[in-house]
């Protein structure tokens, strides 16, 4: 024997099958096609540019790692010497990097 919530789960089921029974194709193709605005497909040709930069501060004697426009990282150093030689030495490592992925050659035009 049935209880009275599955009698009253079934008598809604047949109320839902009825009802879409009785729609259009038209009706039930509108009736699925229901998108929210966040589930909008975003085109992906947007174009970032990502910028890093080494500061020396000469008053402060500290080297600042800037990412996006925020401070990654900041570094002090003992002096001004200390501080100019590690500058130099992280723009040495940044400029063998450009020459090992071979950004000072020219691009070949097809």
């Amino acid at each position: 024997m049935k209880t009275e919530k599955e009698i009253a789960e079934t008598d809604r089921h047949k109320k839902t099958n009825d009802f879409l029974k009785s729609m259009t194709a038209a009706e039930k193709l509108g009736e699925a096609l229901v998108l929210k605005p966040e589930w909008e497909v975003k085109p992906k040709s947007v174009a970032v540019t990502h910028i890093f930069s080494v500061e020396f501060n000469e008053s402060t004697k500290e080297l600042q790692l800037t990412v996006n426009g925020e401070v990654y990282q900041t570094v002090k150093t003992k002096d001004t010497m200390s501080g100019k030689i590690k500058f130099h030495s992280g723009l040495s490592a940044v400029i063998d990097k450009f020459n090992l992925w071979k950004y000072d050659e020219p691009k070949i035009k097809n």
